[in-house]
Order: C-alpha cells, then sequence, then structure tokens
C-alpha cells in the first residue's frame, strides 16, 4: 500500500477538512485521540507525524488513513494558467459523514457509489445525509458540496467562507434556524452567514417511490486577506 503519509499535503487538507466536518477544534481531536495538539498541528500542517498517531487521529474522526489520503484524490485545482476545469458526474465520491452504525464495514467507501446502499442506510435511519464534492477546487473561488438528505442533521458549516448558499436541485426540504422553519422545494435556495447553525431534513419521509432530496451547498465570499471575516 505504500506509505500511508506519502502526500503529506493530501493528508494535511484531509484532515482540516474531516475535521471542520465533525466540528471539533484542534484541542478537542488531539483530546479525542490522546495525542499532543501539537501533533494534531503538525499533521494539519502537512508535516509529517508517526504512523501510530496519525491512525489515532483519524480513528478518532471516525475515518481511516486510507480515507485520508483518498478522499481528495478526484479533486485537483483549477490554477490561473487553467482557463477552466470541468467535473463529470461519474466522477463524483460520496462520502458518509454521520454513520450511526457501531460497525461500519471496512468497504463502506465502495459500498456506498451505489445509490441502493446509501438509500437503504438512509431508511433504516443509519445515515442522515451523504456528501458529494465537485472531482475540482478553486483555491480561492466558491467551495461546492453535493448533499443526498434522508433525515435530519446540523449543518456543516464552512468557516473558511464568509456566506453560504443552499440550492435544492432535487425535491423539498426544511431548514431550520432557531424556532423558525423555512420550507424550500426544488429550484429554491436560501443564503445566510456561513457560520450559522440549521438543521436540514426532508419536508417528506423517504420512499421507494421517488429518490431522496439533494442540495447544493456554496460558499461564498472566501475568507482571506481581501475578504475579512464580518465583526
Amino acid at each position: 500500500m505504500g506509505d500511508p503519509q506519502e502526500d503529506l499535503a493530501l493528508v494535511a487538507q484531509t484532515l482540516r477538512l474531516t475535521r471542520g466536518l465533525r466540528k471539533i477544534t484542534q484541542a478537542e481531536l488531539a483530546g479525542l485521540a490522546r495525542v499532543g495538539v501539537s501533533t494534531v498541528c503538525r499533521a494539519e500542517l502537512g508535516q509529517r507525524i508517526r504512523d501510530a498517531q496519525l491512525r489515532k487521529i483519524c480513528e478518532a474522526l471516525k475515518t481511516t488513513i486510507e480515507e485520508v489520503k483518498t478522499i481528495r484524490r478526484f479533486q485537483y485545482a483549477k490554477t490561473a494558467e487553467v482557463p477552466y476545469v470541468v467535473h463529470h458526474g461519474e466522477e463524483a465520491r460520496w462520502y458518509s459523514v454521520e454513520d450511526h452504525r457501531r460497525r461500519v464495514p471496512e468497504d463502506n467507501e465502495t459500498l456506498i457509489q451505489d445509490w441502493r446502499e446509501r438509500r437503504r442506510l438512509g431508511k433504516l435511519g443509519l445515515a442522515p445525509f451523504f456528501l458529494s464534492g465537485m472531482n475540482f477546487f478553486m483555491p480561492r473561488g466558491p467551495g461546492l458540496n453535493l448533499f443526498e438528505v434522508y433525515g435530519k442533521f446540523v449543518d456543516i458549516t464552512m468557516p473558511q467562507y464568509r456566506d453560504a448558499v443552499y440550492f435544492v436541485v432535487r425535491g423539498s426540504v426544511i431548514i431550520t434556524f432557531g424556532d423558525e422553519k423555512i420550507y424550500l422545494t426544488e429550484g429554491s435556495a436560501i443564503g445566510y452567514g456561513a457560520s450559522t447553525q440549521l438543521t436540514i431534513e426532508p419536508e417528506q419521509p423517504i420512499t421507494d417511490d421517488a429518490p431522496p432530496p439533494l442540495l447544493l451547498l456554496i460558499g461564498a465570499n472566501r475568507i482571506g486577506r481581501n475578504s475579512p471575516p464580518r465583526p
């Protein structure tokens, strides 16, 4: 299989992304993994750490070294020298972010590429949603993710952006801000502060007669030197 840290930049990027999805700090991750905060920091900076330490971090994030190596394998950056990049549907990879099973199969990443397995897990309440991204990313541009929604879940914030947009590609969902519920149908969208917590759930129970709701999450106004976060 080779050195699980052979692509340190890839490992670092994926660790940061996965920790963000879990909504935990570096200190919290270090506590769960029983490693030093400096170890987590080094890993997320693309510095080499011991395999045993990386494995503990991955287990604390409910993922594996193999996934950490490959979650971004299908994505490449748009550079100034490239006029455009294209994503084809067959290149999409799906990931379960909140899998409630006590024991997740080692080949789960392969299994859930089949929509029937995602539907099975979703209908059983074992995975409320699945995440997929484009096969490319734009370092200074917007962030894009697709969500298949099977049950209620807390929104994944995008801390690197000031604002975000949910666009309903298919079906209908209920998005809740505090005590306020917003009903969105196919073709509708909602914009909000990317650090705002919200919950999302299907408007109707999932059945075999229709595909699950599909949402496109767009992160806009990337935070950087030219776009400071709002006060």
